[in-house]
C-alpha cells in the first residue's frame, strides 16, 4: 500500500505531473501582483498587527486581555 502525500498526491490527483510547478508559478505571479513592492513576510506583518490590535481594542491587552476573550466566547 501506499500513501502519498504533497507534490505527488496532487500530481496523480490532478492526472498531470507538473501540476504542482504550474500551481507554484500561478501563485508566485499572484503574490507578485497582489504584494507590488511588499514581501509576503511584511504582508503577513501588517494583518497580524491589525489583529492584534483589533483584540487589544475589544478584549483588552495580557492576561486580562485573554480572561475577557475567554468569558466572551463561553
Amino acid at each position: 500500500m501506499i500513501t502519498l502525500i504533497g507534490r505527488e498526491l496532487w500530481d496523480f490527483v490532478s492526472e498531470d505531473t507538473r501540476y504542482t510547478v504550474n500551481l507554484f508559478e500561478v501563485l508566485r505571479q499572484s503574490a507578485r501582483q497582489v504584494l507590488a513592492q511588499r514581501s509576503i513576510d511584511e504582508a503577513i506583518e501588517r494583518c497580524s498587527d491589525r489583529l492584534i490590535a483589533e483584540f487589544i481594542g475589544k478584549y483588552g491587552e495580557g492576561s486580562q486581555g485573554v480572561f475577557n476573550y475567554i468569558a466572551d466566547i463561553f
